[in-house]
């Protein structure tokens, strides 16, 4: 009986034996790092070669980072080493250009892989929407299975940075892509409208992006006030809301507004700053990056100071400003009359003018100058200049009695 769980227990062992050795082992893909790539050990070779200055080490070193890239289908090694091989190489020898190019055109098709012809067709080769377009459509399947997300990145100027995160996959890229090269590609707009099917956020993102970039004037104004409402409590309505704001700040600048309808429109904003400041998760990603509105409010509270000489008399304007000191100085820089001038009305945003009569002034040379905390800060109808280490305003004149 002993002898019969013996041989029982060895014909197991060989049977798992035999499986071991038949069943390939998995290897598990090393995780990338920030930049996309997976032979990690070689790129940090090539940037030390690199911060030491040896190109022909370079070169042999993303030779082997190709061979393994192209061994183990890492489309992004493979790419960044293949077109930094054509910049190395052609910075020791600009006459290889042209073979240079054609070879890693030709490399490129052999790798064969679409997100990386894609890449190579739009970053490199600067490829129009129309032909990006084609491309992916072309190969939608493959790329639809691809989430290739460190050139991801090739999204960011659009709206604000807000669509980055949430590209779904290699497809939806290309497609914006080809859209960011030209927003009156219908054919793209048609295509990824399909693919997104509806799915938010991203296909309200493209629903405004089309509005802001193609419609113009008034037909835009009423298209974003629909989609306002449309997406409203949603983040992405954020976008068109600080648009219809900025529209109105247009309007009150053109009509002149007064002190107390700036000031109205000033705690308006405000309003949406703390809409904006509410929301949440993937949502405040995209409130995150709409900061205009919070610019605009910055510039209503921002001070500015102007300086002007006009019939012999001075004239200091000023914005959000209570009081301001000036002087007027003779020749280099002697001190002839200085006092610190009140503004009556102080009034929110609008320009404040306050006349200053000068004394009685001998012929000569005369600058009158308003001291500001911030030169760079001042919209000037005179000039900027350091007197004294402090910066000034002022404005230059001769006086003949």
């Amino acid at each position: 009986m002993k002898k019969a769980l013996t041989t029982a227990a060895l014909i197991v062992l060989s049977i798992a034996a035999a499986i071991s050795l038949s069943t390939p082992m998995k290897t598990k893909t090393p995780k990338p790092d920030k930049n996309g790539h997976i032979l990690q050990a070689l790129w940090a070779s090539y940037d030390a070669a690199t911060k030491a200055d040896k190109p022909k080490t370079r070169l042999k070193i993303l030779d082997d980072i190709k061979e393994q890239a192209l061994a183990g289908r890492y489309g992004v090694d493979f790419y960044d080493a293949a077109t930094a091989y054509v910049q190395v190489a052609k910075s020791r020898n600009w006459k290889l250009s042209d073979s240079l190019e054609t070879a890693l055109e030709k490399e490129i098709k052999e790798f064969n892989e679409p997100i990386v012809t894609f890449q190579y067709r739009d970053r490199w080769k600067g490829a129009g929407s129309t032909t990006l377009a084609e491309l992916a459509r072309k190969n939608k399947e493959a790329l639809a299975a691809g989430h290739t997300t460190v050139w991801y990145s090739g999204v960011s100027g659009m709206l604000s940075g807000a669509l980055t995160d949430f590209v779904k996959d290699d497809y939806e890229y290309a497609l914006w892509r080809a859209l960011y090269k030209s927003s009156a590609n219908k054919d793209a707009a048609t295509a990824l409208e399909e693919h997104l099917a509806g799915a938010y956020p991203n296909a309200a993102l493209e629903e405004y992006y089309l509005i802001s970039h193609n419609k113009y004037g008034y037909p835009a104004l009423y298209a974003k006030q629909d989609y306002a409402k449309k997406y409203d409590g949603k983040a992405v309505a954020l976008f068109a809301e600080a648009d219809i704001l900025a529209a109105e700040y247009d309007t009150l600048r053109k009509n002149k507004a007064s002190s107390d309808e700036y000031k109205a429109f000033y705690d308006r904003l405000g309003t949406f700053e703390k809409k904006r400041a509410s929301f949440k998760g993937d949502e405040k990603k995209i409130a995150s990056v709409e900061t205009s509105v919070e610019e605009l409010r910055k510039k209503l509270k921002s001070r500015s100071v102007e300086v002007e000489i006009k019939e012999g008399k001075g004239y200091v304007y000023l914005r959000n400003t209570a009081d301001q000191k000036v002087r007027l100085s003779y020749g280099e820089g002697k001190t002839v009359f200085e006092k610190t001038v009140k503004n009556p009305k102080n009034s929110f945003y609008v320009i404040d003018t306050v006349v200053v009569d000068f004394p009685v002034l001998d012929d000569g040379v005369y600058t009158f100058a308003a001291q500001t905390v911030k030169c760079n800060l001042v919209k000037f109808v005179a000039r900027c200049n350091q007197i004294h280490s402090d910066s000034e305003l002022y404005s230059e004149f001769k006086y003949h009695s």
